[in-house]
């Protein structure tokens, strides 16, 4: 079975679904951005291995600039139906060229596009200003901000009155 693949905006950028064939540069990405990602533990190709053998209901993708692996995003059916999450983290070197938020605007577009979900949730773990900031600018609104996390949300029918054309 082909993976599924998600055009963004930009030519060259795309989201591909994971596959065990794409473990070495997963591991990469994760050793370049290490201390960036704060990844704990070792990155070592079994621990990204097992993070690719997924429950059903959650797709990981690969974000790609060409041949390059240059971050992860993720897809999540939450357990009570019509609700979903995602998340995403991109290498350290790409970071300023709206590179995260085409793709997450990708994303969400095919989620509400193929599904039935209400609504899409998000979190930001510590202080990351710019992560904010691309969930903002998608649509996502702060619905909470307990101590260390800041909880977002996007419903459907705020994505479709936003995505419509004027």
């Amino acid at each position: 079975m082909e993976p599924l693949i998600i055009r963004t905006e930009r030519d060259g950028l795309l989201l591909r679904q994971c596959t065990k064939a794409d473990v070495p540069a997963l591991v990469a990405l994760v050793i370049r951005n290490r201390e960036h990602f704060g990844w704990q533990g070792s990155p070592h190709p079994s621990n990204v291995r097992e993070s690719l053998v997924v429950p059903k209901g959650l797709l990981p993708f690969g974000l790609w600039h060409g041949s390059e692996l240059i971050g992860h995003m993720y897809l999540s059916l939450l357990p009570h139906p019509y609700f979903g999450e995602t998340g995403y983290v991109l290498d350290k070197d790409h970071m300023g060229h709206g590179y995260a938020t085409m793709s997450l605007r990708a994303l969400v577009r095919h989620a509400f596009d193929v599904s039935e979900l209400y609504a899409l949730s998000a979190n930001v773990l510590g202080e990351n200003p710019r992560s904010c900031r691309v969930l903002e600018r998608v649509g996502f609104s702060l619905i909470s901000h307990p101590e260390g996390v800041r909880n977002y949300l996007l419903e459907a029918n705020e994505w479709f009155a936003m995505s419509r054309p004027t």
